[in-house]
């Protein structure tokens, strides 16, 4: 038996980077995966890659609609979700006095408010079925310690923190566990984008590991509390970040 068994997940921010090592760690444990994201020719390799226990759908998290429908075509194609995990982010990088309403916004919309959206449409199916778990990628750099500039990222992760807490005690006698995982460095394809390799060296110098994680070793702890190995903890974080926030 794998670890997985009878999951049906879906997972956003999914066509590559941490979302790619989530879901296919999930379908390697024998979840089905609906992998979500804005990305549709990386979204639709990949799922063709993962085979049957696979499908992608395009989801802008920010839209309310577009999440009441990946819900529903999950059901659809899987069955009830029972599953969630919100790994989508954007980070602008701007500091409070420059930054833009526009990058604000964006910024909560896609960290903070689309994994609300995403909690509002998968929690009365998790409760209809019985239960489910919620596995929410906040930030160590963010929710756990401040680091300068970057100010929308900072505030949409230590609410998406608080907002994941909120859900575990709420929803725990409908047998739904919600928790965080906080990566530290990790060197992923957003990051590039955005052009954070120059802090992640920075700080992967002065890690006590000495290196930035790969998305696999962050894609184990979600896989971790996604499992029936985590079956007592809800409302808790595990920090990824190579000794960082110990230091």
């Amino acid at each position: 038996m794998t670890r997985l068994d009878g999951r049906i997940a879906v997972v956003t921010g999914a066509a590559r980077g941490l979302g790619e090592s989530i879901a296919e760690s999930f379908v390697r444990e024998g979840a089905r995966v609906l992998i979500t994201d804005v990305r549709d020719e990386q979204g639709e390799a990949l799922a063709a890659r993962l085979g049957p226990n696979a499908a992608f759908r395009r989801l802008d998290v920010s839209s309310r609609q577009e999440w009441e429908e990946a819900i529903a075509l999950c059901g659809e194609v899987f069955g009830p979700v029972n599953t969630l995990v919100n790994n989508a982010w954007w980070s602008t990088q701007e500091p409070i006095h420059s930054e833009t309403d526009e990058g604000w916004a964006n910024t909560l919309a896609v960290n903070l408010t689309g994994a609300f959206f995403g909690m509002r449409a998968a929690i009365p199916v998790m409760r209809d079925a019985g239960g489910g778990t919620i596995v929410n990628v906040s930030a160590t750099i963010g929710a756990n310690v401040a680091v300068p500039r970057d100010a929308g990222y900072h505030a949409a992760k230590a609410g998406l923190t608080a907002l994941t807490k909120n859900a575990a005690v709420t929803y725990a006698s409908d047998g739904i566990r919600a928790n965080t995982v906080h990566p530290g460095p990790i060197l992923t394809p957003a990051v590039s984008e955005i052009g954070a390799e120059g802090l992640q060296a920075e700080f992967a110098a002065k890690l006590p590991l000495g290196r930035v994680a790969t998305p696999d070793e962050v894609a184990t702890a979600v896989l971790y509390l996604a499992s029936d190995e985590a079956s007592y903890i809800t409302g808790t974080t595990i920090i990824v970040d190579g000794g960082f926030t110990a230091m």
